[in-house]
């Protein structure tokens, strides 16, 4: 008998089994989860690729325009500071219009409107 049993508590070693079959259990819980979130990108990876390409077959001369547009701005963007600044402002603006879409509060920067100050 070892000191822990001849307290009369239940037995550390007991106390470790279970601690490391919950450890199992959420291990398999979080396995399949992520099992389903790679199915979920895959399917939606390959939905979004079907739409470009059906979107491109049918309007090759704007998927083109598109494309070059994009490729244009993007060589712009990394030959001039004042884009890279008005980008940056940009990508800070619609930012928080996410965050204000997704949690229905106002970003702490942004004055409260006229209508809602007391």
């Amino acid at each position: 008998m070892n000191e822990f049993e001849s307290t009369g508590k239940p037995g550390v070693t007991q106390s470790v089994r279970s601690f490391i079959d919950q450890g199992h259990q959420t291990a398999e819980v979080i396995r399949g989860r992520v099992s389903d979130v790679r199915g979920q990108v895959k399917h939606g990876g390959s939905t979004a690729l079907e739409r470009t390409r059906s979107y491109v077959n049918a309007h090759p001369l704007k998927a083109v325009g598109i494309a070059f547009g994009v490729g244009y701005i993007a060589m712009r963007i990394q030959t001039s500071p004042l884009l890279k600044l008005g980008l940056l402002g940009g990508l800070v603006y619609l930012g928080r219009g996410l965050v204000r879409e997704r949690t229905g509060t106002r970003v702490a920067s942004q004055p409260e409107p006229a209508a809602y100050q007391r």
